[in-house]
């Protein structure tokens, strides 16, 4: 039969969900498929450290040594440090409309930046920020990341796979796609 009748008649919330529950099992079906890759004598993850210091940004800083190193399938492990000033996209995503940004500015201590990124110069990273009192904003970076006194970044690149980023028609965002080295 043809698929083109039902999914037409789906309403916006269905197609949502089927969205979602497609790009679940996909993630499951790689995850199960390159277990055994993960675990496999020398594969693994190679791991490296740097120090940025006042005024440089965070995201070059990051991209740069992609670039120096090699990597091909980058992590964020840990991160501490202050910043002056970074662009944030805040969560409410929705394909086709743009998200509410956010300007920080002022010293920050970072709470937390996780994210990947390659040597191709792309680059996902969330973050979160401290001000004075304790209160923390995050999200998605956008912009500058400005070091206030230091940031001690520490990296692993897995050494088996590829990050690429491609569009996702369901979200309308490049997304990960994760393939073998």
């Amino acid at each position: 039969e043809d698929i083109k009748e039902p999914l037409a008649a789906m309403t916006a919330a269905n197609k949502a969900l089927l969205c979602t529950l497609t790009l679940l099992l996909s993630s499951l079906s790689l995850a199960s498929a390159w277990f055994g890759r993960w675990r496999r004598p020398g594969g693994g993850m190679r791991v490296a450290a740097l120090r940025v210091r006042p005024g440089e940004d965070i995201k070059e800083a990051l991209l740069a040594l992609a670039v120096r190193e090699g990597f091909r399938a980058a992590c964020v492990l840990t991160c501490v440090g202050s910043i002056t000033e970074c662009s944030l996209r805040l969560a409410n995503a929705e394909k086709g409309k743009s998200n509410p940004t956010m300007d920080v500015t002022g010293r920050h201590e970072i709470v937390s930046l996780v994210g990947t990124f390659s040597n191709d110069g792309s680059c996902h990273l969330h973050t979160s920020l401290a001000d004075c009192a304790g209160k923390v904003v995050g999200g998605h970076l956008m912009g500058d990341m400005r070091v206030f006194t230091t940031a001690e970044i520490v990296v692993g690149e897995c050494q088996d796979i590829v990050f690429a980023r491609e569009l996702d028609e369901c979200t309308g965002f490049p997304e990960l796609v994760v393939r073998p080295a």
